[in-house]
């Protein structure tokens, strides 16, 4: 199924449908481009926010009584220059606010999961997020920690 993208292609500009990347920059640019410029090009367009692969990066975030801190730590996350990845914020039974703020962020972005469950400590809830992830990186963050703007791109 195709999807839209944000890169300023327009409304009906579609990546989904692309055999891969490299297709979609010679379809766009023609294929008078050396393989520096495609490269470059295929960057461009996944700093653009461009959904030319599944997801490929989740962050994981086992999120337990850290209410005062959460918000920033999902704000660094969601605000990052490379934009093809999945937050994943796991509930761990937290007694605060925390599970509110989480629900409330998935339905803000469609890029966050949340997944509710018993507390079971900080390994029970990474291994939740990682069953429950799509992506073929995984990031961890602590709930009470911030990420640089570029970190998952400088990963990737």
């Amino acid at each position: 199924m195709s999807e839209n993208c944000n890169c300023g292609h327009g409304e009906h500009h579609h990546h989904a449908d692309m055999e891969s990347k490299y297709d979609f920059v010679i379809a766009e640019y023609g294929n008078t481009m050396s393989d520096e410029e495609v490269a470059a090009n295929v960057k461009k367009h996944i700093r653009r926010g461009c959904n030319m692969d599944p997801v490929n990066v989740s962050v994981i975030v086992p999120v337990y009584n850290m209410q005062d801190y959460l918000a920033r730590c999902v704000d660094s996350i969601l605000s990052q220059t490379y934009q093809n990845f999945e937050l994943i914020l796991v509930d761990d039974g937290s007694p605060d606010n925390c599970p509110a703020m989480c629900d409330a962020w998935a339905k803000k972005d469609n890029r966050v999961k949340v997944i509710h469950k018993e507390n079971g400590g900080l390994s029970s809830a990474r291994n939740a997020g990682m069953e429950n992830a799509s992506g073929d990186y995984y990031i961890f963050v602590d709930s009470d920690d911030t990420i640089s703007p570029n970190m998952a791109e400088e990963m990737v």
